[in-house]
Formats: structure tokens, sequence, C-alpha cells
């Protein structure tokens, strides 16, 4: 398999951990990114950035 680098969707930022996880959608048009400030970034099959939105903890209590 080759890859090959077509756009840098974020800027880097300083510290470990800042995304946790990413996701392709079934039919590949779009990509979510989750960053550990609890935020999810929608992206669409151009690499442009759609849709943002925060979550909150499922326990209350949990910061």
């Amino acid at each position: 398999m080759q890859l090959k680098h077509m756009k840098t969707l974020l800027t880097p930022q300083d510290g470990a951990a800042k995304i946790t996880a990413m996701a392709w959608a079934p039919n590949n048009t779009k990509l979510a990114v989750c960053t550990a400030d609890r935020v999810v970034l929608l992206f669409d099959e151009n690499g442009e950035r759609r849709d943002k939105f925060s979550t909150k903890p499922s326990d209350s209590k949990v910061e």
C-alpha cells in the first residue's frame, strides 16, 4: 500500500495525545476527529472542515 500526503487537516499543537480518535464514515465521505478537549471535528471528502461540536461525559462528576 502506498500513501500520499494530500493536505494537512489540523495545525500541529504542543503536547501529546491531542487527537484521541479518528474514524471514516462507511461510505468514505466524512472523517471524524476527536480531540483530547472533547471536541469532534467533521471533515468532508475534500478535507474541508464542515462541523465542530463538543461532547460531555456521561457521568457529571468526571471532568
